[in-house]
């Protein structure tokens, strides 16, 4: 590179290739108490969907919180009040763009078959 005043300047750069994680994950716990970390349980997402679904269940069975959005989580609130402190279960179906039906990147929407990913697990909600 040469300047206006015919000063002449070279460098090299180097890049190099990243493996980066593909997929979906869900965190084993979080903590809605406004302290920055970990107040809203949401799912890391690593790829692009076609397709989301995820909802939350107390210890009795009720639903406390469904979203078809990957980026918006649950705060530890239903119908405006914080949850008690407990045991919660997650669904969750997703879809990974790109995926040909093959575990644990796709969904059917029937709920049946081998193209399914159905995550399901109980993470306890600290406060």
């Amino acid at each position: 590179m040469t300047n206006e005043a015919g000063c002449t300047a070279r460098d090299t750069i180097s890049a190099s290739a990243k493996e980066c994680p593909l997929g979906i994950f869900f965190p084993n716990a979080f903590s809605p108490n406004h302290d920055g970390n970990n107040d809203v349980y949401r799912a890391i997402v690593y790829a692009s969907l076609d397709k989301f679904y995820l909802a939350v269940f107390d210890r009795r069975g009720a639903k406390v919180f469904e979203t078809t959005d990957p980026f918006i989580g649950w705060d530890g609130t239903f119908n405006g009040q914080l949850e008690n402190a407990g045991t919660y279960v997650y669904f969750a179906r997703y879809q990974v763009h790109g995926a040909k039906g093959t575990p644990p990147q796709a969904f059917s929407n029937s709920g049946r078959g081998s193209n399914n990913t159905l995550s399901s697990a109980i993470f306890p909600f600290f406060r």
